[in-house]
């Protein structure tokens, strides 16, 4: 795999940065909005906002308000939807393929129990292992 796409999904596994993104989407812009509705630090928020911007994931304006100090804003850059997008896109195609796994696995398992190679109780606990094992 290439190493800039280790490095989105390491810039991406962070729950923080996703709170963050998701701050983004709903529209909120300023750090210190984004902060206050996550309950966290401002500085903790402009540290994922950096690693964000870094990555090309969102991008920063100023903003000049008639009165007071101008704002830094950011927002999801348009590669950063289109990241955001593919990755749902991604975990979607993912999902469908862990359920026709799933699927395939339970097939086997109904035949046997079906053929009586296995009890049922043998079963229900083989069924239960596998919904585990896909998240079901």
């Amino acid at each position: 795999m290439d190493r800039k796409a280790f490095e989105l999904l390491k810039a991406l596994s962070s729950e923080t940065r996703i709170r963050v993104i998701d701050e983004l989407i709903k529209g909120r812009e300023h750090p210190e909005e984004i902060a206050k509705h996550l309950g966290i630090k401002r500085q903790s928020v402009d540290r994922h906002l950096l690693i964000l911007h870094d990555m090309g994931i969102v991008e920063r304006s100023a903003v000049f308000p008639p009165e007071g100090r101008p704002k830094i804003v950011y927002r999801l850059s348009g590669a950063g939807k289109s990241l955001i997008r593919d990755f749902e896109e991604v975990a979607k195609r993912h999902g469908q393929r862990l359920l026709e796994m799933y699927r395939s696995e339970k097939r086997v398992l109904d035949m046997a129990l079906a053929e009586s190679e296995i009890s049922e109780e043998v079963y229900l606990e083989k069924l239960s292992s596998l919904k585990k094992k896909f998240g079901l």
